[in-house]
């Protein structure tokens, strides 16, 4: 509403109008397609995203599944696109040893080994277990913080004749895979360094 005595705008033609908001579109089309082809498509932000149930809850289920049981080693089996599965290992005090499968999509047991099926741990073995301090969880937070990654192998072994844990992390980054050793007892990093993504160099034969 205008006012009397108040002279008229002069009107903006509507072509113009126009023009001016196509040109702001095609300024915006623009800069999409610059980042685009700058920036290139993004990369995976998750490692192994298939993998709905992590190792530390792959350890619980694999020690409920044995009763009076030890981690020996856990490993995510069949990440080349196949059904990702988690292999334990577990051992009783006596050194008998058995093997647990999980699906590592929801955690069901896909088998359990039968006693006597597996050969027994070594002394050796047993020896590291007892003398651990620290759980496979508590040695692999040691080195998964505050880097980004999976736990995808945690096993118990020996490092100038004391007993570690051997942890692997994979990483986003063209499947990076680290093995770090930490001291079973003291928690402390004793080294780490890269190893081959390979699908199945976790699979034990």
């Amino acid at each position: 509403m205008r006012y009397p005595g108040t002279p008229a705008r002069p009107s903006r033609p509507v072509h113009l109008g126009r023009a001016l908001v196509a040109l702001v579109a095609l300024l915006g089309l623009a800069t999409v397609a610059t980042g685009c082809s700058e920036g290139g498509a993004e990369g995976p932000t998750e490692v192994h995203p298939e993998v709905e149930t992590p190792y530390d809850e792959a350890v619980r289920l694999s020690l409920e599944a044995v009763p009076d049981s030890d981690l020996v080693r856990v490993a995510l089996d069949h990440t080349d696109g196949r059904q990702p599965v988690w292999r334990a290992k577990v051992a009783n005090p006596d050194g008998t040893a058995h093997v647990v499968a999980l699906k590592a999509t929801t955690g069901d047991l896909v088998r359990k080994s039968v006693p006597g099926a597996v050969p027994p741990v070594s002394e050796g073995t047993l020896t590291r277990l007892e003398e651990a301090q620290l759980v496979p969880e508590e040695a692999a937070r040691q080195v998964t913080k505050p880097d980004f990654g999976k736990v995808t192998l945690i096993e118990i072994g020996a490092h100038e004749g004391r007993p570690v844990w051997f942890v692997e992390v994979t990483s986003v980054e063209e499947d990076q895979v680290r093995r770090s050793a930490v001291d079973a007892v003291t928690g402390e990093v004793l080294g780490g360094s890269p190893v081959p993504a390979d699908p199945g160099h976790h699979r034990e034969h």
